[in-house]
């Protein structure tokens, strides 16, 4: 099956809501803007075009870590699988486009971010065995005074 991947750059239009599926999954969502803009050099200004408005649907640990990161306004990108949602209003069919995310992150030619890794995907952790520079451990070596059979 071939998917729709697109990636938009926009501000977060609204605050985004978190909520848990029955099966206790974490999805959260969000809406998107993305305006187009041009320089005019007559003006010597810019000028906006049209924008794009989806439903970004983000789910499990990034639900969890959108939720905790992105606020109102804020300047984000994300890259997902869009797809389109057919629905009925006023009696006539019509479609959604939506966004179901695999990424999002903070748009950082826009400002800085503090960036912190969950437990989750931090990764395995390892312990220190030995110092760097100090004598090795003689207890795990060979038995010096093994005698040679040959």
């Amino acid at each position: 099956m071939r998917e729709t991947i697109l990636t938009v750059t926009g501000n977060a239009v609204d605050t985004p809501q978190r909520r848990k599926t029955e099966a206790g999954h974490s999805v959260t969502t969000f809406r998107i803007a993305s305006t187009a803009r041009r320089y005019d050099k007559n003006d010597g200004q810019w000028i906006d075009g049209d924008s794009l408005y989806l439903k970004v649907t983000c789910w499990r640990s990034l639900a969890d870590n959108v939720d905790r990161s992105v606020v109102q306004g804020d300047p984000v990108i994300v890259t997902g699988r869009l797809y389109t949602r057919p629905y009925e209003a006023d009696g006539q069919r019509r479609s959604a486009y939506e966004l179901e995310a695999h990424a999002v992150g903070l748009d950082l030619t826009r400002g800085v971010a503090d960036f912190t890794r969950t437990k989750s995907l931090a990764g395995p952790t390892f312990e220190v065995a030995e110092e760097v520079g100090a004598e090795p451990d003689d207890s795990s070596a060979g038995d010096d005074d093994a005698v040679d059979t040959d």
